[in-house]
């Protein structure tokens, strides 16, 4: 995500600035100067996602959560603003099922042994 203006400033200083997290999700603006909206995001993942799917074989995207939610509501048709309201804790998994070039959902926000107790099953 471009984070615009804020890029690489630490939380701490954010709220010295008046800045907090979560910040207000405006589908359609930016929430700080120069950053990315959350339609702009999303159509950017979505996009790069849709050409991955198309000769996806098996094969693991290492991602940050921001990312991770933004591909989930990408593959379950949900609207930008409601990316953030998925949850998705660190070092969590997401498992697509690609068929044809479309990609369907398996298990979103896994956490480990989770994803483990599904390998095996396979």
């Amino acid at each position: 995500m471009n984070f615009g203006v804020i890029e690489g400033i630490k939380t701490e200083d954010l709220y010295k600035q008046g800045i907090k997290f979560p910040w207000q999700i405006d589908e359609d603006v930016p929430f700080v100067e120069g950053a990315e909206s959350m339609s702009e995001l999303k159509a950017r993942v979505g996009s790069a996602f849709d050409r991955y799917a198309k000769d996806a074989r098996r094969s693991a995207l290492i991602c940050h959560g921001g990312v991770m939610r933004t591909i989930a509501a990408h593959v379950l048709g949900l609207d930008a603003k409601h990316t953030f309201k998925l949850v998705c804790n660190n070092v969590s998994s997401c498992i697509y099922q690609i068929h044809e070039g479309s990609a369907f959902v398996e298990g979103l926000f896994l956490n480990p042994s989770e994803l483990i107790e599904r390998a095996k099953h396979e």
